[in-house]
């Protein structure tokens, strides 16, 4: 019996849960660290599952730090 399609639920949920225990941002590295995972892992998860749900706050080369959109904050017009 294979493994059924798409994402493993458990890898998500791993590292969202990083994310959202670090709002500033963790580095992809940090990230893989955190949630038990191999980096190219981590990468391909949000790169690929992911996406929609995070922000690069800073990337070079070697470095590429993320964290979780905020989605609730209120428009310009209201601060």
């Amino acid at each position: 019996m294979s493994r059924r399609p798409g994402p493993h639920q458990l890898k998500l949920e791993l590292i969202l849960y990083a994310l959202k225990a670090h709002p500033q941002g963790l580095w992809v590295r940090e990230l893989s660290r955190l949630s038990g995972l191999k980096k190219s892992t981590v990468s391909h998860y949000l790169k690929h599952h992911l996406n929609d749900k995070i922000e690069i706050v800073h990337q070079t080369e070697h470095i590429k730090i993320v964290k979780l959109k905020t989605h609730h904050q209120a428009p310009n017009y209201l601060q």
